[in-house]
């Protein structure tokens, strides 16, 4: 499965270096231009600036018709992106009640993990 194809994946994309950016581009330019990220250098680079800037990726029907995801990074003790929190839902229910709930929810949850994982002393993520 391409990673071009996932909220989860694109979102750890968007929080990738240039250099590396650039290279992905370089080497998968149709599978790129497919996933509708961008036809440019230009085009695809503004677009993962813009989900990093949103702090969240939504997609849609990304994998499967039907279900579609919201994806939050998850910022390691480093202050870069370590991995990513997403939430598959089918596509009907995200359409019906918009992305910017659901992108809340899972952004505070990233944070949430994210402040655990620089916090290694705070124990079991404040769970009960």
């Amino acid at each position: 499965m391409s990673l071009l194809r996932t909220a989860t994946a694109r979102v750890m994309l968007a929080h990738l270096p240039a250099r590396q950016l650039r290279r992905l581009f370089e080497e998968r330019q149709p599978e790129i231009r497919h996933s509708r990220l961008g036809n440019t250098w230009a085009k695809f680079a503004a677009n993962l600036h813009a989900i990093r800037e949103a702090g969240y990726c939504t997609l849609m029907d990304g994998v499967d018709e039907g279900f579609s995801g919201v994806a939050a990074a998850i910022i390691g003790p480093t202050g870069e992106a370590d991995s990513s929190l997403s939430l598959v839902l089918r596509t009907e229910v995200l359409r019906n009640r918009g992305d910017k709930q659901f992108a809340s929810l899972v952004m505070r949850s990233a944070r949430m993990i994210s402040a655990a994982m620089a916090n290694p002393r705070a124990g079991r993520l404040g769970m009960g």
